[in-house]
Formats: structure tokens, C-alpha cells, sequence
């Protein structure tokens, strides 16, 4: 496998899909509105996702994701550079770039809904109940087809405590932003049940579904542009943790889900257009054992998965079109220079195309590892686990194990419903 031999480009780029007129802002608000991370750090560094996809379009993005020595990074991996990144190293920052946007009049396209005081809802280049809406957990059923809906329920919060003791799946229903599991919990005990309770405590319902052990876990892309055409960005199969717990997606050449998959996705995204919805969107499809497919949570923003996908094609044809491929986080183990330079090896040696970088420290008084975020490249799986183990070896480490016995990973297939 070569390093690069030629530029890596999106198939859409931001200013693709929304233009060049509106801002792009994908950080959640500093003000806790909605089931995320708790981490600021981590909020911050999902700004720094599409930086590549940028295109025309301008960016509000933490001033750490976009130092000079990443972006020369990226650079160097033939990824293209945004033409307008909107920088914040504080919150006071960060919310002078909503006033300047507002101020101006440009549409704003916010991945994660805010408090209404923050973002007038005048200013949503998406209208921002619709917004809520498709991302409620609560409204799967108005958009899945009946087919592929898991068994589930709605039940006042107060209720969960009378639940069977089984494995079941808890969901806010809420119209406040979610992701990275923050609005579930996997409940395998009564202590599991009460825990949901206090957490969900301030939503007058939930969604209780049946635990499904899946045989494959998927994330579909979709992204609709400004004429309403739906296109199938391809998918990630998803490595969750047993407690809910995303760890990336595998990309290889041969696997794919099902067509029913795709098919019951695309479903899903023209039901939303309908309702007038554009720009990017993510649905979580499992397989079960007799090939049933079921849809069982629904993103309607760009997703961990997404960016891999846009520059997919890119990187098969600029790596020599390496057959399996892992997107996973990497944490530097020293300096964010020295994490800098063990990346830009490992993308000489052709096993790793960075595609965002994030150092905390330009935060004014916040501690934490540099990261860097890409696609870990190989012939096979287990090649992509040994190159998994030479970035670690090299002070590139990351959550995932790359013992042979985790080839397979079936704790991980493990999928909540």
C-alpha cells in the first residue's frame, strides 16, 4: 500500500448540500441542552469533523481543531482545505459567532438544536421544530415503516420501575438534541431501571424497547440537497460497546447491508422530505439472525460515519484502494506535535488517513490528549487490528483492542434496540 498519490475529494461537499450562504455550526450548546457528553472537550472536537467538506461553506469550528500544524496534516493526506473557518477559543467566542451570523442574516445550520434565547428560530436553515421532531425518539414509528420497527412502547417515566426484569432498551422522549448514547440506556436489571428513571426523570415519557441481539449493525448515509434529491452515501457497520458505547464503524469492500436496508432507509428520508427536511441524515439499521431488518434509531444530521463515507471513493483511489478500513479516534500519548508527527508516519507508511485533529489545550485553561480522527487502512480485518497496534506502539492509542480474539468482535455487534 503507497502513501497518497493524488488530492482526496468529497463526494459532496457542505456547500454541495447547503450552499454557500448559510453558516454551518455543529457544536451542541455550552448551555447543556440535551443528552450529550458531558465533556466540553469532546463537544469541541466534533466541530472539527468536516472541515475537509467544508467547501464554500462558512464553519463555526473550536480554534483547536484548526491549528496549523492539523490542518498542514490534512493537507498533506490531499485532503481539501475550507474556505471559511469561523474559529472560538471560549464560549464568550463561540457565541459571538451565532450573533455575527444571526446579525447578518444568514441561515444557520445547526446539527444539534439550541435553547431558543440562543438561536431564534428565524434563524434555522432547517426549521427547528421540524428539527426536534425527526430527532425524537419518541416519533420512530410516524417515520418507520411498520415492518422494521422494534418492539417497543411508550410509558410515563414513573413507570420504568414496574418494568420486567429483562433486557430492555430505554429511550428519552425528548425534543432536545441527543447523540452518542446519551439519551439511552441498555437496562439488564432493576438497578439498570431505576438509573433510567433518575435520568430520564425530566421527560414525562420514554420509549421502552425489547433488547435485539443483532447479527450486524449498520449505519446508512443519506444526504438531500437543495432540489429534494435523496442520495445513498453507502454504510458503516457500527462497533458499539455492550453498554451502548460507539467505538467507530468498519468499511470493507465486499460487505454491505441488505437492499431491504437501504430500501426502508430511503423510505425513511423521503418521509422527512416530505416534511420538508434537507442536508445530511444517518439511520442505525441491525440485521437479526433470520435477516429481518430492523430501524432502530434515526439521526437526522451528519453522523460519526459520515465523513468516512464522503471521502470513501477518495481514499481508495488515492491508497491504492485498500479493502478494509476502520474509522477510529486516536489519542496522542504526548505533545499534539508529537501526535502530529506519529500520524503524518503512519500516513507515509499508507496504514492511516487522518481526517480531523483537535488539540484542548487552545482552550485557555482546559487540560486533556491531543486527538486525531481517520480511517486505519488495510488488506483484512485483522490487518487493520495490526495496524491498529503498530499507532499504538507509536503513541497513536485508541479504546479499540487489537488482540486476535477481537477479529470478530461479537460483544460489540451487540446492538441496543
Amino acid at each position: 500500500m503507497a502513501y497518497a498519490t493524488r488530492p482526496v475529494r468529497p463526494t459532496f461537499t457542505l456547500s454541495d448540500v447547503f450552499g454557500p450562504e448559510p453558516v454551518f455550526n455543529p457544536r451542541a450548546s455550552f448551555r447543556r441542552y440535551g443528552w450529550l457528553p458531558p465533556e466540553a472537550s469532546v463537544l469541541d472536537s466534533f466541530t472539527g469533523g468536516f472541515l475537509p467538506a467544508a467547501g464554500a461553506t462558512p464553519t463555526i469550528c473550536f480554534a483547536g481543531v484548526a491549528t496549523g500544524a492539523g490542518l498542514d496534516l490534512l493537507a498533506e493526506a490531499g485532503l481539501p482545505q475550507a474556505d471559511t473557518l469561523l474559529t472560538y477559543t471560549s464560549q464568550a467566542e463561540y457565541y459571538q459567532r451565532l450573533a455575527d451570523a444571526i446579525a447578518s442574516g444568514r441561515p444557520i445550520v445547526v446539527q444539534h438544536v439550541h435553547r431558543l434565547p440562543e438561536i431564534p428560530a428565524s434563524s434555522y436553515w432547517v426549521a427547528r421544530d421540524l428539527l426536534a421532531y425527526l430527532n425524537n425518539k419518541g416519533n420512530l414509528a410516524d417515520l418507520v415503516p411498520a415492518e422494521a420497527l422494534p418492539p417497543r412502547r411508550l410509558v410515563d417515566v414513573e413507570e420504568l420501575r414496574t418494568q420486567a426484569d429483562r433486557p430492555l432498551v430505554v429511550k428519552a422522549v425528548s425534543d432536545r438534541t441527543s447523540g452518542g448514547g446519551g439519551a439511552v440506556i441498555v437496562a439488564r436489571s432493576p438497578d439498570d431501571l431505576r438509573q433510567a428513571a433518575r435520568k430520564f426523570a425530566g421527560c414525562r415519557r420514554v420509549v421502552v424497547e425489547e433488547f435485539l441481539d443483532f447479527r450486524e449493525d449498520f449505519c446508512l448515509n443519506f444526504v438531500v440537497t437543495l432540489d429534494g434529491r435523496i442520495h445513498y452515501l453507502g454504510a458503516g457497520e457500527q462497533v458499539v460497546t455492550a453498554s451502548g458505547e460507539y467505538q467507530g464503524n468498519w468499511f470493507e469492500r465486499d460487505r454491505r447491508p441488505p437492499d431491504e436496508a437501504i430500501e426502508l432507509s430511503r423510505e425513511i428520508v423521503r418521509r422527512a422530505v416530505e416534511r420538508g427536511y434537507r442536508g445530511f441524515a444517518g439511520f442505525d439499521a441491525g440485521v437479526l439472525p433470520d435477516g429481518r431488518v430492523k430501524v432502530f434509531d434515526l439521526n437526522f444530521r451528519t453522523n460519526g460515519s459520515t465523513k468516512a463515507l464522503l471521502f470513501g471513493q477518495g481514499v481508495q483511489e488515492a491508497f491504492g484502494a485498500p479493502p478494509a478500513a476502520r474509522l477510529v479516534g486516536l489519542h496522542g500519548t504526548g505533545t499534539f506535535s508529537e501526535m502530529c508527527r506519529a500520524a503524518r508516519e503512519a500516513l507515509r507508511r499508507g496504514i492511516f488517513v487522518p481526517l480531523g485533529t483537535c488539540d484542548p489545550t487552545v482552550f485557555p485553561g482546559r487540560a486533556g490528549s491531543p486527538a486525531v480522527s481517520g480511517l486505519v487502512l488495510g488488506e483484512s480485518r485483522g490487518d487493520v487490528l495490526a495496524n491498529l497496534q503498530h499507532l499504538a506502539d507509536h503513541g497513536l492509542a485508541s479504546s479499540v483492542s487489537a488482540a486476535p480474539a477481537s477479529l470478530a468482535e461479537p460483544s460489540l455487534l451487540r446492538r441496543a434496540a
